[in-house]
């Protein structure tokens, strides 16, 4: 396949898939690439999205690959769409951000919802439900404002890795928020180097 910058990953218990960014040429692409974990074969045009997005935030469910927020081709957007991992039927709309139009947001999941925070001068983590296109709520605040970084997932917490922010331009501190609880998120240590645009997504299946 072609490469991508600013896509989302997303993963099955079987393969890996891409989807969005932007390549030599197109930026917002709407392609999503699926491989196959037991093959080094290349990876397959699997499906397209609704409409191009980049620099969005990844989730996954058991059954869909969600982005959230991004950039379009035109302006940031607070759109959520979710593409099938089993049958390559087209991306639909799926929810809607309470934030404004940003990017360079993070994902983070568990079982039930997605979870897309901070942004651009922004420390809201935002909650949806996988299971209907309700829109997103307010779920809390991370520690500070962060941006365009790192996440990952716990079956009970999410945590935000370096990244930007207040005069830090790379920073390396690690920000904890519980699933559970809209309590504001705490310092929870730090990496052992100061990241930036290390990747978007990060998900627990």
């Amino acid at each position: 396949g072609n490469g991508k910058q600013v896509c989302t990953g997303h993963s099955s218990t079987t393969h890996g898939y891409t989807a969005g960014g932007f390549g030599t040429t197109v930026h917002g692409g709407i392609g999503i690439s699926k491989w196959a974990y037991s093959s080094s074969s290349l990876a397959d045009d699997w499906d397209n999205l609704t409409h191009g997005k980049q620099n969005s935030a990844a989730h996954t469910s058991y059954t869909h690959g969600y982005m959230s927020g991004g950039q379009s081709i035109i302006s940031n957007t607070t759109n959520v769409q979710r593409f099938s991992l089993a049958n390559d039927s087209g991306a639909e709309n799926h929810s809607t951000l309470t934030l404004a139009p940003n990017s360079r947001r993070v994902g983070m999941n568990n079982e039930t919802h997605g979870y897309t925070a901070g942004g651009a001068s922004s420390n809201v983590v935002d909650k949806y439900t996988f299971a209907s296109g309700a829109s997103a709520v307010d779920h809390c605040d991370l520690d500070i404002n962060r941006e365009a970084n790192s996440g990952c997932s716990s079956t009970t917490d999410g945590y935000y890795m370096g990244g930007p922010h207040g005069s830090i331009p790379n920073g390396a501190s690690i920000c904890k928020f519980s699933f559970s609880s809209s309590a504001q998120g705490t310092d929870h240590g730090d990496l052992s180097t100061h990241i930036y645009n290390f990747g978007s997504s990060g998900c627990q299946q």
